[in-house]
């Protein structure tokens, strides 16, 4: 069996882009010769990897067997182009971070700003769920993830370097009819809508564990978003109450358009960190990753230093 590391990456492109006419043009060749190329692939495994049904395409059982390996062949293909261009091409580079939420809300345009300074470097940034960035770094489609550490899931592949801890809390908009107040209790909180990311079940337990029931995130969460811009410019203009991590507010803190509200959060700090697949060739811009988020994700709380571990059980995620 001999299958050209070519005819792998045109398997990804057919699996990825659902059909032969979009995966053609996402590698870049005729709709004739990509058919070849997936043709000549399925001779030489010496089986069927696409069911032709009508105008759908759908991957065989052996086909999802092959498209795991490609994708491991393909990003090991990458790895040793890039560990070539590392040695031979100093200051060039290809780096792709997964964020989560806060570090998106802070650390992305400080990123983006390195690799425009850094001639030669090239750097993708991509948020979303921490499950979907963790599955993208364990394809290999990413490099390195910057997210709420006890929120990846467990993985023997997965290494995780910590960062720092950033606190929590409640924010609202000046003028709010709890702005001012001294004591508040969460009912009163509670009264109004809550804006927030996306909150883990262990930090749902301790929530309902110190507040009771009516603090579990599926009752107290009315607005949430992902996008922590998007969350504070709809606390900014209304009575919504923003709970989640303090540091993606502090601009909109420090003008005096939100003001933090008086209720005690300690305990439900976010802890952040990198995380990569262990044993990988480190692109060469990592360090200047680590440097960045080592610089920006602080704020109240000092950065927490250790050694590196493996990846926790799913916790916070902010």
């Amino acid at each position: 069996m001999r299958a050209s590391l070519s005819q792998l990456r045109h398997f990804i492109a057919l699996a990825e882009g659902g059909s032969f006419t979009t995966a053609a043009k996402l590698a870049h060749r005729s709709q004739a010769a990509f058919s070849r190329s997936i043709a000549e692939l399925e001779k030489a495994m010496g089986a069927v990897l696409v069911d032709r049904i009508g105008h759908k395409n759908e991957l065989t059982p052996l086909g999802h067997v092959v498209l795991e390996h490609a994708r491991h062949i393909a990003a090991d293909a990458d790895a040793l182009e890039r560990a070539v261009r590392v040695r031979t091409h100093a200051g060039t580079d290809l780096l792709r971070v997964g964020m989560s939420s806060t570090p998106l809300a802070v650390l992305a345009q400080p990123l983006l700003s390195c690799g425009a300074a850094s001639r030669g470097a090239r750097v993708f940034v991509t948020g979303g769920p921490i499950p979907l960035l963790t599955r993208a770094l364990q394809e290999r489609r990413l490099d390195a993830l910057v997210v709420d550490s006890m929120a990846v899931p467990a993985g023997a592949d997965l290494v995780v370097e910590p960062l720092g801890r950033l606190p929590t809390g409640f924010l609202c908009r000046k003028g709010h009819p709890l702005a001012g107040r001294t004591r508040l209790r969460l009912d009163e909180i509670l009264a109004y809508p809550i804006a927030s990311t996306t909150i883990s079940d262990p930090v749902a337990r301790g929530m309902v564990e110190r507040f009771g029931p009516d603090a579990h995130p599926d009752r107290a969460v009315t607005l949430c978003c992902e996008e922590i811009a998007h969350l504070l410019s709809v606390v900014v203009r209304s009575d919504a109450i923003y709970l989640g991590v303090l540091l993606g507010a502090r601009t909109l803190e420090s003008s005096g358009k939100l003001v933090r509200l008086p209720f005690d959060t300690k305990g439900f700090d976010a802890t952040f960190g990198l995380v990569r697949l262990g044993g990988r060739t480190e692109p060469l811009m990592l360090p200047a990753l680590r440097q960045l988020a080592s610089e920006v994700l602080v704020d109240a709380l000092p950065a927490t230093r250790g050694a590196t571990r493996k990846a926790p059980r799913r916790g916070a995620q902010q």
